[in-house]
């Protein structure tokens, strides 16, 4: 099974390459033989009647599905994010980035505790601090509000209030405000599904 790896070719420029990709169900096929590349700072856009797989394209690219023949290439990690929010239209801007941010808040978590843990016993907690700074660093867990707020800004919504609700926002500013959901593991770029 194809799964999403990084290549030296994606290193002259291209952000995302699917070459050769297929994909069937039980009762069709869906795709057939789809070759792409998507270079830095280039959009695409997929349009087709439905039912014709431009979902499954997209999870393909995001590593979400598997292919059943082809290759997916990449930087690092494809975010999708759904045209439909995982996200109550009554939670804040605060809440929904918070709901994002679970498992780099988890992880932060752990590097608390485990420095306090070090604190108490500095020789049995020694290996359970490395483990929790490692994983801290990876996620880059002292930065997440920053981040967040680079990706609401980077979507047109600087200012937005983090207290603001997302029923407030205009629809046309909704779905890209939550693009900060991907703030939880910073990909290498996105896929609107």
């Amino acid at each position: 099974m194809p799964s999403v790896t990084p290549s030296a070719f994606l290193s002259r420029g291209a952000h995302l390459r699917l070459d050769g990709v297929s994909k069937s169900y039980p009762d069709r096929r869906v795709l057939t033989d789809i070759t792409l590349t998507v270079s830095q700072g280039e959009r695409l856009a997929l349009i087709g009647e439905n039912g014709t797989g431009k979902s499954t394209l997209l999870r393909i690219a995001a590593g979400v599905e598997p292919a059943d023949c082809g290759s997916v290439q990449a930087p690092g990690r494809v975010g999708l994010l759904w045209q439909q929010p995982a996200y109550a239209l009554s939670d804040t801007v605060a809440q929904v980035v918070e709901q994002a941010c679970v498992v780099p808040l988890a992880i932060l978590r752990e590097f608390e505790e485990a420095t306090v843990a070090l604190e108490h016993d500095p020789h049995g907690a020694s290996e359970r601090y490395d483990r929790a700074l490692e994983a801290a660093t990876g996620h880059d867990v002292w930065n997440l509000d920053h981040r967040a707020q680079v990706v609401l800004d980077g979507v047109g919504l600087a200012g937005v209030s983090w207290r603001r609700r997302a029923g407030e926002l205009s629809g046309g500013s909704a779905c890209p405000a939550f693009v900060g959901v991907a703030v939880a593991e910073p990909p290498g770029h996105f896929a609107v599904g």
